[in-house]
């Protein structure tokens, strides 16, 4: 039964948008060599895992879980699954819950929509090379257009405040996820990365028991929970919780340590 090793990718891989350091590409790259499947889980979209995924080896068994598991890719580029919103949602949570002080937007695939602008705008363009911005006060969407994700930037006490603003109508419509102090996200309610997960292991015919998975954030959580969860030694307490085991922080190499010493094996 083949292994799949899923990663997350800012405080699990990257800090600041930092490439792979040596280790922990080694590392990686020995388990592509053996066969063994990857995958990148992100809430980023496809061009923001393709330039991750780019910096290992060339294999056809590297997997891109996108926006939290709305859209998953195989190597070639070739799409698995897709469970999208519509740009109905957005303007609904747009007019719920914008302030001065929040950027709201929308990935479309690859590229990004908003009314607003600055610096979470320019962040997000910048951090995952987005094919296009399109500014909707210039450029009409159909109401029943699908988008990828929506997503809320705002300083983290304005948005530590947001999430308890949030209502439960939109709690029971989307799913709702926590990325970092400053993001709150929003897809569709019937994925997460873990169920990006289950996909690729549906894909590529092994089993949960065969799945280990790395992350530190909430949008990891379920994913920690449901498979071979390592936890970085940054992570969260909660995700801390319900990891089999905890790593070294990401500043410290940590997936490459757990690799190089957990999984020494394989």
């Amino acid at each position: 039964m083949t292994e799949l090793f899923v990663f997350d990718v800012d405080g699990t891989l990257s800090i600041d948008n930092s490439p792979l350091t040596d280790l922990d590409k080694r590392e990686i790259n020995k388990l592509l060599s053996h066969g063994y499947s990857v995958a990148i889980a992100s809430g980023r979209p496809l061009c923001g895992i393709k330039v991750v995924l780019d910096q290992l080896m060339d294999s056809p068994n590297k997997f891109a879980i996108c926006a939290n598991g709305a859209e998953v890719f195989d190597g070639n580029g070739k799409q698995i699954s897709k469970h999208c919103l519509k740009f109905k949602d957005y303007l609904h949570i747009y007019n719920r819950y914008k302030s001065k002080d929040r950027t709201i937007y929308l990935y479309k695939g690859n590229v990004l929509a908003s009314f607003d602008k600055g610096k979470f705008i320019n962040m997000e363009y910048n951090w995952n090379f987005m094919e296009g911005f399109v500014d909707l006060n210039k450029v009409k969407m159909d109401d029943d257009e699908f988008i990828t994700k929506m997503e809320i930037g705002s300083e983290p006490e304005d948005s530590a405040k947001l999430e308890k603003e949030i209502l439960p109508d939109d709690w029971m419509t989307y799913n709702v996820v926590r990325s970092g102090d400053t993001f709150i996200e929003m897809v569709h309610k019937s994925v997460d990365k873990k169920t990006g997960v289950t996909n690729v292991m549906s894909y590529i015919g092994t089993t949960r028991e065969h799945v280990h998975v790395f992350g530190d954030s909430m949008n990891d959580l379920l994913m920690i929970k449901e498979f071979d969860g390592i936890a970085m030694g940054n992570a969260l307490p909660i995700v801390k919780k319900y990891a089999k085991k905890i790593t070294k922080s990401v500043s410290e190499d940590g997936v490459g340590y757990a690799l190089s010493t957990w999984f020494k094996e394989y």
